[in-house]
């Protein structure tokens, strides 16, 4: 299939599911022998408490006697291979737990023995270096704002992460689970900024524009590209380029972007010290690139992630109608695959094996009702 979508594309045109990717590298991560064994102790004692309802009680009893009310008690999560993260949720359930656990395990007969507390800091720092892929995932699966101007900040801003946490960790086990998900990160996020969508993508995003493309060489080409579509679409339309007054991104009131995050510990908390850093650049004026892309790209990008660049691109395109359109046209492209197998799977939950008469558009109206809002019904 990858093989027949860059034949029909061409090279750095096929756009893959960055959610598949990163579930990749994190599951060769966890997939290592030195930490297989620790991963199975915790997924035999969550199982154990799983089979047993007098242990899940217990566990209950033992939150709420600190005062936790019941809708508040949280119970331990199993790690299921189908879904992503959930090997991360387990452990950092897990670890949040561990005390109310380990009294229990002593009390049951036949229960497994509880963890030492080395591997439970082990634990903890796999949580930690996880926490970034987690966050990149919840982001890049959203449906109610662009996603592919996402992919190539979230590599660079993933690497950053897990460089910072080489000077942290302590434990061996988490040291090369670390240095796994570097190299595989590296490995696998170092073609996707050649990619022609995604890249054009990043730089239309008033929010990231040039300030996370590492390779210089190919960021210059990505802009003579879209200097040539944007003079290809003027000579089309038979115009002049039209002059650009001030586009800055404070004409555009703050919409709903991407989740706001804890700025503390998100992985978009570097951001300030990027656009700081990358607002004394700016781009070589070649002879090819148009004034309105000059300037767009000369100005700071936007401050804040919960800005919305589509609405950005619709105010202005007034005064930019080339440049705007051709915009809104490349922030359309998907960043991952979910959101069509949510429908998938959508189908396959209103469309029971039972119900075999139902006709082409009637299984259109049920997925149809089933996508609507609460508030709707």
């Amino acid at each position: 299939m990858v093989a027949a979508a860059n034949s029909f594309l061409t090279n750095h045109r096929r756009v893959p599911c960055f959610a598949h990717i990163l579930n990749l590298i994190v599951d060769a991560g966890l997939g290592q022998e030195a930490l297989m064994p620790l991963i199975a102790k915790v997924k035999g004692i969550v199982t154990f408490f799983k089979h047993s309802v007098q242990a899940t009680d217990d566990l209950k009893r033992e939150q709420m006697a600190q005062g936790k009310k019941e809708g508040d008690v949280l119970v331990l999560i199993q790690s299921v291979s189908t879904r992503w993260n959930s090997t991360c949720d387990m452990i950092e359930r897990f670890t949040k737990l561990a005390s109310h656990v380990a009294k229990i395990l002593l009390t049951r007969p036949g229960a497994p023995n509880m963890i030492p507390g080395t591997d439970l800091n082990t634990l903890r720092e796999i949580i930690t270096i996880l926490a970034p892929f987690k966050e990149a995932t919840n982001d890049i699966t959203g449906e109610s704002y662009p996603t592919a101007p996402l992919v190539i900040p979230l590599c660079n801003l993933i690497l950053k992460k897990l460089e910072q946490q080489e000077l942290t960790v302590t434990s061996p086990t988490a040291t090369t689970f670390l240095f796994k998900l570097l190299d595989d990160g590296r490995r696998r996020f170092f073609d996707l900024e050649k990619n022609v969508c995604l890249a054009r993508a990043t730089l239309l995003d008033p929010r990231f524009k040039k300030m996370h493309f590492t390779q210089p060489t190919i960021l210059a080409a990505h802009i003579n590209s879209l200097s040539k579509l944007i003079n290809d679409e003027h000579t089309q339309n038979r115009q002049r380029q039209p002059s650009t007054p001030d586009v800055s991104a404070e004409r555009v009131q703050p919409e709903q972007g991407i989740i706001d995050h804890n700025q503390n510990e998100s992985i978009w908390s570097g951001r300030q010290v990027l656009i700081s850093s990358s607002q004394g650049s700016s781009v070589a004026s070649g002879s090819m690139m148009p004034p309105e892309l000059k300037q767009y790209l000369d100005q700071p990008c936007q401050d804040t992630m919960k800005s919305n660049p589509l609405e950005f691109w619709l105010n202005c395109k007034e005064f930019t109608p080339v440049l705007a359109k051709i915009a809104l046209r490349s922030l359309l492209a998907q960043g991952s695959s979910v959101s069509s197998e949510r429908v998938a799977s959508t189908v396959n939950l209103v469309v029971p094996n039972n119900r075999s008469r139902l006709s082409g558009d009637h299984i259109g109206q049920r997925v149809f009702l089933s996508s609507l809002p609460k508030q709707y019904w």
